[in-house]
């Protein structure tokens, strides 16, 4: 329902901001790109950022209806344009969603673990580690999609061992990824 509600609400700003932007939509991912490599510039980045979140968060909740999964790409053209305009907000926020695009799918279905480790570590780079929720999710994505047990691991006990207040404002998410990482260590051999 949040989700939902805060898709709408940043419709309603990026059609503001974009009058041909749903337009575009219906040309699909390729349409949505190009309109917006030449639409958007930077100043437009946190609004599409926020709205492809939250559009991300509707579909993940909505999986069981195939016409919000197709929407998927249509996401991640936004994510990439708001990553060439500005790949740092929100803590590299648009490589943690790629990262998530890309590793958490079979490479049948569209998933590269390859391009989602370089996003992971992207988003890791942008806070010099500080923000641990890409080393988890690194670890749960493309590390089991590969089964490579090593770097799920070495990801995970980097979390652990890391000091949940070295970036303050994000405390309580670095403690939620922690306690993550240490539920993820005692499944490793699931």
């Amino acid at each position: 329902l949040y989700n939902a509600r805060a898709r709408a609400y940043g419709f309603r700003l990026l059609d503001i901001k974009f009058p041909g932007f749903r337009k575009s939509c219906e040309g699909g991912a390729d349409g949505l790109a190009a309109y917006l490599k030449v639409a958007a510039k930077k100043k437009d980045a946190e609004a599409l950022f926020w709205t492809g979140f939250a559009w991300a968060g509707e579909i993940q909740y909505s999986l069981d209806i195939p016409d919000r999964v197709a929407e998927l790409p249509l996401v991640k053209e936004v994510m990439l344009r708001v990553k060439e305009l500005d790949p740092a907000i929100f803590y590299g926020g648009p490589d943690l969603f790629l990262g998530v695009y890309y590793g958490g799918r079979s490479k049948m279905l569209g998933g590269n673990p390859e391009k989602a480790v370089e996003h992971f570590e992207a988003a890791k780079k942008a806070t010099g580690g500080r923000f641990l929720i890409p080393a988890v999710l690194q670890a749960r994505f493309p590390a089991v999609q590969t089964m490579d047990q090593e770097a799920f691991e070495t990801l995970l006990k980097g979390v652990l061992a890391a000091d949940p207040d070295a970036l303050p404002e994000q405390r309580l998410a670095n403690r939620l990824a922690q306690r993550r990482a240490k539920r993820y260590m005692g499944k490793i051999n699931e």
